[in-house]
C-alpha cells in the first residue's frame, strides 16, 4: 500500500505530471481563445505597424520622381487592390530611386524600385505580376501572422 502511494506521488510531482499539464493549458487557452475569436493582430494594429515601417523605408529609401513611372505603378497596383480579397485597404503605392531590381511591401504600402521597372523594359504585365505578389503579402496578412507568432512566442515565455 505504502509504495502504491510513494509511486502515485512521485509520479504526480515529474515534469510531465498533472501541475505541468494545467500550466501548458492556461498558457495557451489565451492563444486558443484568440485563435477561435480570429487574431491577436487586428487590422488597425495591422495597418499601423505598415506607416510606422513605410516612413523607416521612406527615410533609408528615396522616393523616385519618375512622375511617368510613378503613375504606371500607381495605375497597376490600384487595380490589383481593388479586385484583392481586401479591397477595404487604402494601398500606397510608390517607386523608390533605387536601381536594385526588387519590390516590398508592408501593410498598405507597397513599393517597387525604379530598377525593377527599368528590368521589365515597359512591359505592364510583368510589373503587375510582382505588384500582384506584394499586394498579397497585405492581403494574406503575412506581416500580421509573423506578428501574431511573436506575440504568441513572448506570452508563452512571460
Amino acid at each position: 500500500m505504502r509504495s502504491a502511494r510513494r509511486a502515485r506521488a512521485a509520479r504526480d510531482h515529474r515534469p510531465g505530471g498533472p501541475l505541468a499539464l494545467w500550466l501548458l493549458g492556461v498558457g495557451l487557452l489565451p492563444l486558443l481563445v484568440a485563435g477561435c475569436q480570429g487574431k491577436l493582430v487586428g487590422r488597425a494594429e495591422e495597418l499601423r505597424l505598415g506607416e510606422e515601417a513605410a516612413r523607416v523605408i521612406e527615410r533609408r529609401y528615396p522616393v523616385s520622381e519618375d512622375e511617368d513611372a510613378q503613375w504606371l505603378v500607381e495605375r497597376i497596383g490600384q487595380q490589383i487592390a481593388a479586385r484583392s480579397n481586401r479591397p477595404d485597404i487604402d494601398f500606397t503605392f510608390r517607386v523608390l530611386a533605387v536601381k536594385e531590381i526588387n519590390a516590398l511591401s508592408v501593410p498598405g504600402y507597397v513599393y517597387v524600385n525604379q530598377g525593377l521597372i527599368e528590368a521589365c523594359n515597359a512591359a505592364p504585365d510583368e510589373l503587375a505580376a510582382v505588384i500582384a505578389h506584394e499586394v498579397a503579402h497585405t492581403t494574406e496578412r503575412h506581416l500580421a501572422r509573423r506578428m501574431e507568432r511573436i506575440y504568441g512566442a513572448s506570452f508563452l515565455l512571460t
